[in-house]
């Protein structure tokens, strides 16, 4: 079978259609999910909503408006600091972090399906070109 540039382009634009995630009723928006990640990933650290705010490079006050509906849906917990009465830390609750399982799950199904189809061998060469091909691109993207 020749691969021409327009065969190419089919096969890749097939990979990409079927690869992108159709949207799970998850009960949060995607940028609400990914500050749940944050705080599950740095859940041993004491974080506040001006920790939070310089990680992502935005206001606190986004990060008040952001927080705000996770506190009130029980999927974060304020804790108030003992020295700053104006300060709190903010957490993780069990019901966030079950969210968090199941929307990682589902966004890495099409990945785990190839690497148990594939093999790894054969999945690692996949993903290795895709990052030389990544690469390229971005080098290349004027």
């Amino acid at each position: 079978m020749k691969y021409d540039v327009l065969k190419g382009a089919e096969i890749i634009s097939k990979f990409c259609r079927l690869n992108i995630n159709k949207k799970k009723d998850l009960p949060l928006r995607a940028s609400q999910i990914g500050f749940l990640i944050y705080l599950l990933n740095n859940s041993e650290s004491h974080i506040t909503p001006m920790n939070a705010a310089n990680f992502f490079g935005v206001s606190k006050a986004v990060i008040t408006k952001t927080i705000t509906p996770l506190i009130e849906k029980g999927y974060l917990e304020k804790t108030p600091s003992n020295t700053d009465k104006r300060s709190y830390a903010i957490s993780i609750t069990e019901t966030a972090k079950v969210l968090v399982e199941d929307a990682n799950n589902e966004y890495y199904k099409i990945m785990n399906v190839l690497l148990q189809q594939l093999g790894m061998k054969k999945y690692q060469i996949v993903i290795g070109l895709l990052d030389e091909a990544n690469f390229i691109i971005e080098k290349n993207i004027q």
